[in-house]
């Protein structure tokens, strides 16, 4: 359902892809679910080298069964068994998967941007719901939505490349 529709899931990912010329990177797609970004990526001709990861088999499973040719890994991305090589991404991408309501969000959030930051080589690319939304878009109960100021500040604690966009939907 692409975070409740088609429309929003593809404003995020165009977005996601402002952060450079993508052609011949190797990308590494956290919370990657069905492979929507790279089906996204393959519907735009953006010819990537792509790793998705997710914690759900079955998500994984129907990547899979959709893109039989690519790799995707059935794991917690904090978890670091499932990269033992600690091999290296171009950029790393999350669309969406630190927005589920959790106990500790800011440790959590930080962590996986720490590791994100970590595992890149270029640059690392997420959306978060913003705390900024209209009221009447927030479903609190399940869903997490985060200060953009306190996630900007931290991130100009790992460097001073930052982009924060929330013009291309009224949630994010």
């Amino acid at each position: 359902s692409g975070w409740f529709s088609e429309h929003t899931q593809n404003s995020r990912f165009l977005v996601s892809t402002f952060i450079d010329d993508l052609n011949g990177a190797k990308i590494l797609d956290i919370g990657c679910g069905c492979g929507a970004f790279f089906g996204y990526l393959i519907n735009n001709d953006i010819e990537v080298e792509y790793h998705g990861l997710d914690i759900s088999k079955e998500m994984i499973e129907l990547a899979q069964a959709q893109y039989p040719n690519n790799n995707f890994i059935h794991a917690d991305f904090l978890d670091p068994t499932w990269n033992k090589n600690d091999e290296k991404f171009d950029y790393v991408f999350a669309s969406g998967p630190f927005n589920l309501k959790l106990e500790h969000q800011d440790i959590y959030i930080k962590e996986n941007i720490q590791k994100m930051f970590n595992l890149c080589k270029k640059g690392i690319s997420l959306n978060l719901l913003s705390a900024h939304a209209p009221k009447k878009m927030m479903y609190p109960n399940t869903f997490f939505y985060y200060d953009p100021v306190i996630i900007l500040q931290y991130c100009l604690t790992l460097t001073r490349y930052v982009t924060l966009s929330q013009h291309y939907l009224p949630n994010d």
